[in-house]
């Protein structure tokens, strides 16, 4: 038995892979259970390789918490006069909302983009490309960014 993701599960069959995704079962794979029971390493917010990045994020990103390395991080590129953002990310996380934000100014930030692309990685992962709604010659300094939070 398996936590599934599809509307109705899939009762009689086999669940499609990979099954669904939540945190608690995410960070039993990478964590002891002494790592497990103290939240200052396993626990959302905290930052289990000292990278910088809290195992929330890369929970949401299909990365290795253990792990210390900036190496999958979202990438921020302009194409064709907008700035974009790119990222894998897990699939298949009904306790994460993950949106992209756009800002001016770096202290107001709204949803001012648009998924420009996604395609399935075929591992559990998919790439997933974001853009502003703004181009760079109407909004010269921009900044997204990626907002993950926890249900």
């Amino acid at each position: 038995w398996a936590l599934g993701c599809e509307p109705g599960g899939s009762p009689g069959a086999p669940n499609p892979e990979p099954h669904s995704n939540v945190y608690a079962f995410w960070s039993a794979r990478y964590f002891t259970p002494a790592d497990l029971a103290d939240p200052s390493v396993s626990g959302p917010g905290a930052d289990a390789s000292g990278d910088g990045v809290p195992n929330l994020m890369k929970y949401a990103l299909g990365l290795d918490p253990t792990i210390h390395t900036l190496a999958g991080l979202p990438v921020a590129a302009i194409d064709n006069d907008f700035l974009t953002i790119t990222f894998q990310q897990l699939r298949k996380t009904p306790d994460l909302t993950v949106t992209v934000e756009a800002s001016t100014d770096l202290t107001n930030w709204n949803t001012a983009t648009t998924e420009v692309s996604s395609s399935d990685n075929g591992d559990g992962t998919e790439a997933v490309v974001f853009r502003s709604n703004a181009t760079l010659s109407d909004a010269p300094i921009q900044f997204l960014r990626l907002k993950v939070i926890q249900k």
